[in-house]
């Protein structure tokens, strides 16, 4: 799994003010959207291989696999076919951003 990308997906995720800059197109050379962090963070890192095939734990810390769980789960609930500033603006978007971040602190750790 590529770590490195992992805190880079988590850290845009968890960060409004980024999402408000870069996946509202209000910082030149900047451009993101909930899909792509989503991707970026799930897909791009093997983040989904790792939990589809039910062996996290041999591969990452069971704390960090349960939070990747529920944060899966609560992306869901977040429409991504939407404005972006409705996707910011989500009800879900809080949980999200509060699980992102506790999924950095055990990377950090």
């Amino acid at each position: 799994m590529n770590i490195q990308n992992l805190i880079w997906g988590l850290e845009e995720l968890a960060d409004r003010e980024f999402q408000e800059r870069v996946w509202l197109g209000k910082s030149e050379g900047e451009m993101s959207s909930f899909e792509e962090a989503v991707c970026s963070t799930f897909d791009d890192t093997g983040l989904s291989i790792i939990l589809n095939s039910g062996r996290g734990g041999e591969q990452i810390p069971t704390e960090l696999r349960e939070k990747a769980i529920q944060l899966r789960h609560l992306i869901k609930r977040v429409p991504n076919d939407g404005i972006q500033l409705d996707i910011i603006n989500h009800p879900a978007m809080k949980a999200v951003r509060s699980i992102a971040e506790e999924m950095l602190a055990i990377l950090r750790n």
